[in-house]
């Protein structure tokens, strides 16, 4: 908060002076502050029936037998097997499919140690009566991100697992290159590979649920791209004609009260309505968008004529508090005894200051967070429920009675529009309040949309942490994969996945032994060996060339490697673990 904002201590002892005059009848003589006054102490009597509030965190607990041990993968032997394509007995067992890859083990931030060369062997079956190859493999193992590369699965996994956590795995990652000797960008094109490869049609089908959801938050942060910002290399024909001195990441998620929880990020090389609408587009099923006031998405609402916009009470209350100053009263009231503090109320509300007025209008705002903290103790639906939703609404009439009251002269007309002089605080909540009155009160029309955007604040925090240690990317592209990453791992921790490095692991693996089977599938169809254990011997490497006389539809694509995985089937499993 800055210097000259009062802060929580400070508001509380200000509140609790209105509390005190509207119990003693000090208000009554404003029909006004009367009604405050009545409805501040129906929620008084809801306060002292209410729970205890629970601690935020669990102290000191000794769950030592709870730790899970290390366990050590066993070698694999032969695995007796049926075709899954045909459900044939008489396998031909051809070995082990062996592959050299490159991995890290991190002991700290600036240091990666231990670079290891690891021989690793899959049984490998062959169904002479179909053709398909069946590699057998444990959840969780370790595999090249493509057969035939040399960074492993898991080595990327924890790479972007040290991301979300918002630490620089740059310095780790050079230091893994040097000691494994690969060239300069290999790990970060390896963790892009990896992202486009195993993550982004997770993404993609995390982004279609989504869109299926009743209500939905939305804010944006800012993030430096390079090249969008004309400061990257990049190929002359590339070059932006226009660079932009910030980019955005947007963030959405879903509100408690929708069927599944998702949250996703998604890079904007500039957060216009014309960008922020090519995500939220016209095929999102949303009631309710959830946002602070920026403008643009009133603009993007055009596309959701049935839908509601809810603007962040949090953002209202920041401006009032900008509006009213109260850090001077603050600090003219911190030797003064309670009766005076109540006698400078008063003598201010008797005067009909302006300031004094928006401070009313932000006691009142208080009481409409404790009426929403209060519902969330009642059952949906129940007679409390509904009488702590009524009261909020009484509150925003008094809100919106007393901000049409203060500084009703000072504003400067200009068409149909009105606005603030500059400089004039208290006028320009007036305009702010004016220009979004219809927005601040769409929760009045169900009880069960929030009425601000902390869970989105706190989804952006991510980013913020880790713009701290990673400033920029270099190019669109890449920002995107980061976005991609942290969605799935902010999704994830949302369904209640504790260990979401470990469910990539597993997922991972399946979609790996998938690509090893059809990479080796497709290398018989090219090269026809009459000794299928050759394949073996060779390393597959992903090329997007075969020979002339082959089909091209043997070519090792990856659009060819991943053909027939069910994506959509991860991403469902998401949802069923809470």
């Amino acid at each position: 908060m800055p210097r000259n904002k009062p802060g929580n201590k400070e508001l509380r002892r200000l509140y609790t002076a209105f509390d005190r005059l509207g119990l003693k009848g000090s208000l009554d003589k404003d029909e006004l502050l009367k009604s405050l006054a009545d409805v501040t102490k129906k929620i008084k009597r809801y306060e002292s029936n209410s729970e205890a509030k629970k601690p935020t965190h669990r102290g000191k607990v000794n769950n030592k037998s709870e730790l899970s041990k290390r366990r050590v993968a066993p070698i694999h032997g032969p695995v007796a097997s049926e075709c899954p394509q045909c459900h044939g007995t008489n396998l031909v067992s051809l070995g082990d499919k062996s592959e050299e890859i490159k991995t890290a083990m991190y002991l700290c931030i600036d240091k990666a140690v231990q670079t290891v060369v690891k021989k690793h062997g899959h049984q490998i079956d062959f169904c002479p009566q179909c053709g398909k190859f069946v590699a057998h493999f444990h959840e969780g193992d370790d595999q090249p991100i493509y057969p035939g590369r040399e960074i492993s699965t898991n080595t990327v996994i924890d790479l972007t697992q040290m991301m979300v956590l918002g630490l620089p795995i740059d310095r780790a990652a050079k230091n893994f290159e040097r000691l494994a000797k690969l060239g300069s960008n290999t790990v970060s094109y390896s963790v892009h590979q990896y992202t486009q490869t195993y993550l982004k049609q997770l993404y993609n089908a995390l982004m279609s649920t989504l869109k299926k959801q009743s209500m939905i938050y939305s804010d944006e942060t800012t993030w430096n791209c390079l090249q969008d910002q004309g400061r990257g290399k990049m190929a002359k024909a590339a070059k932006s004609s226009e660079g932009r001195s910030k980019n955005f990441i947007l963030s959405l998620g879903t509100a408690g009260a929708c069927q599944h929880k998702v949250n996703l990020y998604h890079y904007l090389k500039t957060r216009s309505a014309e960008n922020i609408s090519s995500v939220i587009r016209s095929d999102f099923e949303f009631d309710v968008l959830i946002t602070d006031a920026y403008s643009a998405y009133q603009t993007v609402m055009k596309q959701h004529p049935n839908a509601k916009l809810q603007n962040c009470l949090v953002h209202f209350r920041r401006i009032l508090l900008e509006a009213v100053r109260l850090d001077k009263f603050v600090k003219e009231s911190a030797e003064l005894s309670e009766e005076a503090i109540e006698e400078r109320i008063l003598s201010a509300l008797k005067s009909l200051n302006p300031a004094t007025q928006l401070t009313t209008s932000l006691y009142a705002l208080s009481k409409i967070f404790t009426c929403e903290h209060l519902k969330k103790q009642k059952a949906p639906g129940s007679t409390d429920y509904f009488e702590l939703h009524q009261l909020q609404n009484q509150l925003f009439d008094i809100i919106d009675a007393e901000i049409k009251n203060a500084a009703k002269d000072r504003l400067i007309e200009k068409g149909a529009k009105q606005t603030s002089p500059i400089g004039d605080l208290i006028a320009k909540a007036r305009v702010y309040y004016l220009n979004n009155k219809e927005f601040l009160r769409t929760f009045l029309l169900d009880p069960v949309i929030p009425i601000d955007t902390n869970p989105v604040e706190r989804l952006i925090r991510a980013i913020a942490s880790y713009r701290k240690t990673c400033p920029y990317k270099h190019s669109a592209e890449y920002t995107q994969s980061m976005c991609i990453i942290m969605s799935v791992y902010a999704t994830l921790s949302a369904n209640g996945i504790e260990d979401p490095a470990n469910w990539l692991r597993i997922y991972s693996t399946k979609l790996y032994k998938h690509m090893l089977e059809n990479a080796l599938y497709l290398a018989s169809k090219a090269n026809n060996p009459d000794d299928k254990t050759e394949l073996l011997k060779k390393r597959i490497r992903k090329e997007n060339k075969v020979g002339s006389s082959a089909d091209k539809s043997c070519a090792l694509t990856e659009e060819n490697l991943v053909a027939g995985f069910d994506f959509e089937r991860y991403a469902t499993s998401i949802f069923s673990v809470i």
